[in-house]
């Protein structure tokens, strides 16, 4: 047992500072600069005026923000990695996209179909990518598209899924 001492200690020190990061990434994701940056993004997207639709839903380590567009539904989800809490969100989300595709051609499970993953060198909003666009299951009503702000200098290349 003595080669646990402090251990408990160093432990309540860790979950302090997620509890602070994660306090931190709410308050920057929650920025009226950062909502305007979610609808300027899915209006570059999607090519028509959006509105950006409240709550946020506040997930352990994503935010997902509900976009209308406009002559458009059903309404797209924007989800976001939450800053300095997902160690990895490039790998992370295509990882993620990875999986979703296998399972929409390998299975019966209605869950979103990737759509596309990548960065738009052109666009100059470059630093909130990468991401995944899906669509969800014809029993859903929702777009989700995904992006990750931090990595904004890696650039990806553009992988088209079905």
């Amino acid at each position: 047992m003595g080669m646990y001492n402090g251990q408990e200690e160093h432990d309540n020190l860790v979950w302090d500072k997620n509890d602070e990061d994660f306090e931190a990434a709410q308050q920057q994701l929650r920025l009226k600069t950062f909502c305007r940056k979610v609808e300027g993004f899915v209006q570059q997207k999607f090519g028509k005026p959006v509105t950006l639709i409240s709550p946020l839903i506040i997930g352990g380590f994503n935010i997902l923000y509900r976009v209308r567009v406009e002559d458009m539904s059903p309404d797209v989800m924007v989800r976001v990695p939450c800053p300095s809490l997902v160690q990895f969100p490039v790998e992370k989300t295509m990882y993620e996209a990875a999986t979703a595709s296998f399972l929409v051609s390998q299975t019966q499970l209605p869950i979103p179909s990737p759509l596309f993953f990548g960065k738009d060198p052109d666009d100059e909003r470059a630093a909130m990518e990468p991401f995944v666009q899906r669509k969800l299951a014809e029993s859903k009503d929702r777009l989700i598209v995904e992006w990750d702000e931090t990595e904004a200098q890696e650039r990806f290349s553009e992988l088209l899924f079905n």
